[in-house]
């Protein structure tokens, strides 16, 4: 079905009531604009994807000092002795595909040779099948519906 305004409560609403109504499962296509209504996030989608603490009023983050990863990462620089690959980690997040290109690019910037589009996409795609098959499993178990 769809696809649909995913900002219009009243046409989700009725999709929704829809498709339970159809007694089968169903694939509901739903168009929506990360951060719709936030004027920083819509300009600056990506800033906003887990986003911290900040000020509504700027968008700014507030400083709370380094970051769980921040400190992970030195620890990880001073364990390895400076051989941490920068790109550990994040064709892993499941933004399909500019998290792969990401890794491509940087990967290429180090050596022109490096051909990691390929390589990054598995796990992105691994990524997003795995959050739908814990999505379905999670609503098979507790009944959304």
């Amino acid at each position: 079905m769809g696809p649909i305004d995913g900002h219009d409560i009243g046409m989700m609403c009725e999709a929704l009531e829809t498709a339970k109504s159809l007694g089968a499962p169903v694939l509901l296509h739903v168009n929506t604009v990360k951060g719709k209504g936030y004027n920083y996030a819509e300009k600056d989608p990506s800033h906003f994807h887990g986003v911290s603490d900040f000020d509504i009023d700027t968008g700014e983050p507030h400083s709370s000092g380094d970051t769980f990863c921040n400190e992970f990462g030195k620890l990880m620089c001073k364990v390895t002795h400076g051989k941490v690959n920068p790109l550990i980690g994040s064709a892993g997040v499941s933004a399909v595909p500019m998290a792969a290109r990401v890794s491509q690019k940087v990967g290429a910037q180090a050596d022109p040779t490096n051909f990691l589009l390929m390589h990054a996409m598995g796990p992105n795609v691994a990524g997003v099948i795995g959050t739908a098959v814990a999505a379905g499993t999670f609503m098979a178990i507790f009944g959304v519906f």
